[in-house]
Protein backbone atom coordinates (compact mmCIF):
# COMPACT_ATOMS: atom_id res chain seq x y z
CA UNK A 1 0.00 0.00 0.00
CA UNK A 2 1.19 3.37 -1.01
CA UNK A 3 1.36 6.31 1.39
CA UNK A 4 0.24 9.56 0.38
CA UNK A 5 2.59 11.74 1.85
CA UNK A 6 4.47 13.06 -1.47
CA UNK A 7 5.77 12.12 -4.86
CA UNK A 8 8.65 9.25 -5.26
CA UNK A 9 11.61 9.81 -6.42
CA UNK A 10 11.02 8.14 -9.44
CA UNK A 11 8.16 10.33 -10.37
CA UNK A 12 9.67 13.90 -9.44
CA UNK A 13 13.11 13.04 -11.36
CA UNK A 14 10.47 12.36 -14.35
CA UNK A 15 8.25 14.86 -13.82
CA UNK A 16 11.32 17.33 -13.88
CA UNK A 17 12.64 15.89 -16.58
CA UNK A 18 9.74 16.34 -18.55
CA UNK A 19 9.65 20.07 -17.59
CA UNK A 20 12.96 20.70 -18.28
CA UNK A 21 12.46 19.50 -21.86
CA UNK A 22 9.64 21.37 -22.79
CA UNK A 23 11.62 24.54 -21.47
CA UNK A 24 14.35 23.92 -23.56
CA UNK A 25 12.66 22.84 -26.51
CA UNK A 26 10.28 26.08 -26.35
CA UNK A 27 13.61 28.11 -26.27
CA UNK A 28 14.46 28.46 -29.64
CA UNK A 29 10.77 29.70 -30.67
CA UNK A 30 11.26 33.18 -28.38
CA UNK A 31 14.67 33.56 -30.91
CA UNK A 32 12.53 32.93 -34.28
CA UNK A 33 11.66 35.67 -36.65
CA UNK A 34 7.95 35.16 -36.17
CA UNK A 35 6.02 35.99 -33.56
CA UNK A 36 4.02 33.91 -31.56
CA UNK A 37 0.50 34.55 -30.59
CA UNK A 38 -0.34 35.21 -26.82
CA UNK A 39 -1.58 32.43 -26.06
CA UNK A 40 1.63 30.10 -27.33
CA UNK A 41 3.47 32.74 -24.94
CA UNK A 42 1.02 32.45 -22.18
CA UNK A 43 1.86 28.68 -22.22
CA UNK A 44 5.22 29.10 -22.41
CA UNK A 45 5.25 31.53 -19.74
CA UNK A 46 3.25 28.67 -17.65
CA UNK A 47 6.28 26.53 -18.28
CA UNK A 48 8.85 28.63 -16.92
CA UNK A 49 6.61 29.03 -13.40
CA UNK A 50 6.28 25.10 -13.18
CA UNK A 51 10.23 25.60 -13.25
CA UNK A 52 10.51 27.44 -10.88
CA UNK A 53 8.18 26.06 -8.47
CA UNK A 54 9.58 22.49 -9.48
CA UNK A 55 13.19 24.31 -8.51
CA UNK A 56 11.85 25.14 -5.35
CA UNK A 57 11.05 21.79 -4.40
CA UNK A 58 13.15 20.06 -5.45
CA UNK A 59 16.04 22.60 -4.19
CA UNK A 60 14.06 23.52 -0.86
CA UNK A 61 14.59 27.37 -1.25
CA UNK A 62 13.05 29.94 -2.41
CA UNK A 63 12.31 30.98 -6.22
CA UNK A 64 11.21 34.79 -6.84
CA UNK A 65 9.15 34.92 -10.38
CA UNK A 66 9.62 39.07 -11.15
CA UNK A 67 7.20 40.04 -13.80
CA UNK A 68 8.70 43.61 -15.68
CA UNK A 69 7.05 45.03 -18.80
CA UNK A 70 8.15 42.78 -21.14
CA UNK A 71 10.18 39.59 -19.53
CA UNK A 72 9.66 37.00 -16.56
CA UNK A 73 12.81 36.81 -14.72
CA UNK A 74 13.53 33.73 -12.09
CA UNK A 75 15.87 34.00 -9.54
CA UNK A 76 17.20 31.95 -6.36
CA UNK A 77 18.84 33.85 -3.65
CA UNK A 78 19.66 36.65 -6.03
CA UNK A 79 21.05 34.14 -8.77
CA UNK A 80 19.36 34.52 -12.35
CA UNK A 81 17.87 30.95 -13.34
CA UNK A 82 15.71 31.81 -16.31
CA UNK A 83 14.49 34.67 -18.16
CA UNK A 84 11.77 34.69 -20.60
CA UNK A 85 11.27 37.68 -23.13
CA UNK A 86 8.07 38.48 -24.40
CA UNK A 87 7.92 38.47 -28.66
CA UNK A 88 5.86 41.78 -29.18
CA UNK A 89 3.72 41.95 -26.43
CA UNK A 90 4.31 43.34 -22.63
CA UNK A 91 2.66 42.58 -19.15
CA UNK A 92 -0.23 44.71 -17.64
CA UNK A 93 1.90 45.76 -14.40
CA UNK A 94 5.07 44.56 -13.01
CA UNK A 95 4.43 41.91 -10.20
CA UNK A 96 6.83 39.99 -7.81
CA UNK A 97 5.83 36.61 -6.72
CA UNK A 98 7.98 33.78 -5.28
CA UNK A 99 7.44 29.82 -4.27
CA UNK A 100 8.90 28.59 -1.04
CA UNK A 101 10.28 25.79 -0.29
CA UNK A 102 7.27 23.59 -0.30
CA UNK A 103 6.27 24.72 -3.96
CA UNK A 104 3.54 27.05 -2.60
CA UNK A 105 3.16 30.49 -3.68
CA UNK A 106 3.14 33.75 -1.48
CA UNK A 107 0.06 35.10 -2.78
CA UNK A 108 -2.64 34.76 -5.54
CA UNK A 109 -2.70 37.16 -8.41
CA UNK A 110 -3.56 37.92 -12.22
CA UNK A 111 -1.64 39.73 -14.33
CA UNK A 112 -2.56 40.44 -18.32
CA UNK A 113 0.15 39.48 -21.26
CA UNK A 114 -0.97 42.04 -24.61
CA UNK A 115 -0.78 43.07 -27.21
CA UNK A 116 -1.62 45.73 -29.54
CA UNK A 117 -4.98 43.79 -30.19
CA UNK A 118 -5.60 40.88 -27.66
CA UNK A 119 -5.20 40.21 -24.23
CA UNK A 120 -4.46 36.71 -22.46
CA UNK A 121 -5.50 36.25 -18.25
CA UNK A 122 -2.76 34.79 -16.23
CA UNK A 123 -3.90 33.46 -12.95
CA UNK A 124 -1.58 32.46 -9.91
CA UNK A 125 -3.97 30.52 -7.35
CA UNK A 126 -3.15 30.91 -4.17
CA UNK A 127 -1.38 27.97 -1.72
CA UNK A 128 -0.36 25.35 -4.78
CA UNK A 129 0.80 27.83 -7.33
CA UNK A 130 -1.10 26.76 -10.18
CA UNK A 131 -0.93 28.87 -13.03
CA UNK A 132 -3.22 28.95 -15.90
CA UNK A 133 -3.57 30.79 -19.07
CA UNK A 134 -7.61 32.42 -20.26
Amino acid sequence: MRDNRGFTLIEMVFSFSIMMLLTVFSIPLVNMTLTPDLLSQANHLIVYVNYAKSYAINNRRRVELNFDKDSLEIRCQNELLEEYTLAKAHFSKDLCLWFNEAGNISRANTIYLKNSKDQVKLTFNLGTGNCYAK
